[in-house]
């Protein structure tokens, strides 16, 4: 054993010597030149091709952003133009119910007036008169004396003779059938809570003020 470490020891001597002589060098791996070529490519492109993929995954983030924002800018101005419109809905309705005819209860004086008057708002497709048990009284888009039968908005109907104040629907079913909103404020009659005062407001509506 003694005498192989010698032989190893005897070759390995001289490698510090011929390390100084840059005889001792390690292989360069061999390849062909379509492998170098290769190798450049990938070295040149890699880089660029990482830094476009970064590049437009930051421009979809963007735009993803930018499209939000949009929508949430338009989400705010349709809601503010709804509050404006029920607003001023229960505000001309309000007026309406302070007519000298219903306070008479005079149902079919009150249609009349109404009925005889320009369109009260644009955004209107009619006006109508229920007593407090929702049975409807009048609609100004059907004739006097017809049969009306019930408001299909128990909940909206309860809420008004809960709290005594104007409420407002989502969609329901107009007397036409298509879906509308309904706006109904309370009429109060020597103090006592006597017919809830409503109108509809159609889809066709609510499309011309969000276009407006």
């Amino acid at each position: 054993m003694s005498t192989q470490w010698k032989d190893l020891g005897a070759r390995t001597a001289g490698w510090p010597r011929l390390q100084r002589q840059g005889r001792l060098r390690l292989p360069w791996p061999r390849a062909s030149l379509r492998a170098y070529l290769v190798a450049v490519i990938l070295v040149a492109t890699v880089p660029m091709s990482l830094l476009a993929a970064f590049l437009i995954g930051q421009s979809i983030v963007s735009a993803r952003e930018q499209l939000d924002a949009g929508l949430h800018r338009a989400a705010a101005s349709f809601a503010l133009t709804v509050e404006r419109e029920i607003a001023s809905s229960v505000d001309a309705l309000h007026i309406l119910s302070y007519s000298d005819a219903l306070q008479r209860h005079d149902i079919a004086g009150f249609f009349s007036s109404l009925a005889a008057m320009p369109q009260l708002r644009t955004t209107w497709s009619s006006t109508y008169l229920i007593d407090v048990d929702g049975r409807v009284l009048f609609n100004t888009q059907q004739r006097a004396g017809a049969e009306l039968g019930q408001l299909d908005a128990a909940e909206v109907l309860s809420r008004l003779k809960r709290d005594g104040r104007p409420v407002w629907s989502d969609l329901i079913r107009d007397p036409s059938g298509q879906w509308s909103t309904t706006v109904l404020v309370p009429v109060f009659v020597d103090g006592q809570l006597a017919y809830a005062l409503g109108a509809w407001i159609p889809p066709s509506s609510w499309q011309v003020l969000i276009k407006s």
